[in-house]
């Protein structure tokens, strides 16, 4: 009896695997291209039937044609990768002929690490206002971007990038801030934060952190040691 029991329970394990949703990891990047549509829209009502039907009062649009609403289906059990919205809350969509899934980058609004580079991808005026000038000091629209595109680095820090002077390191040699947003400006940035100590700070002539690409070593003693020593002598305002 008890081989029988554990025999099913194997066997229902296997099915609950087999009918699984997966995903593959998907950039920003590449969602928002192969999407039709990207939007904010907020949940007015929904139903379900053979499908999940969401509808959404759309408050800003990326991608696709401007609308008031927009009706946005996706499969009903989570296992076939349906996505799950809730009345009266705001919503990033990334949709392709009016459906969705759980493989895309869709996310509560006030959850979204997307909404700044989605904003520098589809607004010019935005875009060119990032890393016009070569100055430490990060603007406020500069802040709110690499507070948002390098979340991961930061949830391992107490630390955000308001109001800070942030030096860019690539290709084992310092850049300045203008060419490092010309370079990752809108793109999936591989980097390491380098966040310098009070000591550090008053040595490399008030830098708050380093912003490292293209290095594939780790942030040793000696590179911070090195660093500092070039932070002091340097001065991005120099023609």
């Amino acid at each position: 009896m008890k081989k029988l029991c554990l025999l099913a329970l194997v066997c229902l394990f296997s099915v609950q695997q087999v009918f699984a949703c997966r995903c593959a990891l998907v950039s920003l990047t590449q969602d928002f291209q192969r999407a039709d549509r990207v939007f904010i829209g907020t949940v007015v009502d929904y139903k379900v039937g053979d499908k999940a039907y969401y509808r959404f009062k759309v408050e800003q649009v990326f991608k696709g044609s401007k609308i008031d609403t927009i009706t946005i289906l996706t499969n009903v059990s989570s296992a076939a990768c349906g996505s799950n919205f809730e009345k009266g809350k705001k919503y990033v969509i990334f949709s392709n002929d009016g459906f969705t899934n759980l493989c895309r980058r869709n996310a509560l609004a006030s959850n979204s690490h997307d909404l700044t580079r989605l904003r520098y991808m589809t607004d010019e005026q935005f875009s060119a206002s990032l890393g016009k000038d070569k100055n430490p000091n990060l603007t406020k629209d500069e802040a709110a971007y690499l507070n948002e595109t390098l979340y991961l680095q930061l949830e391992q820090h107490d630390f955000r990038f308001n109001r800070k002077k942030v030096a860019f390191f690539s290709d084992s040699r310092l850049i300045d801030k203008e060419t490092f947003f010309h370079d990752w400006g809108g793109k999936e940035i591989i980097c390491q934060l380098m966040i310098l100590t009070p000591t550090e700070r008053k040595k490399a002539g008030g830098y708050d952190a380093v912003i490292i690409t293209k290095f594939r070593q780790g942030i040793t003693e000696r590179l911070r040691k090195h660093l500092v020593r070039k932070l002091k002598r340097y001065d991005p305002m120099e023609p």
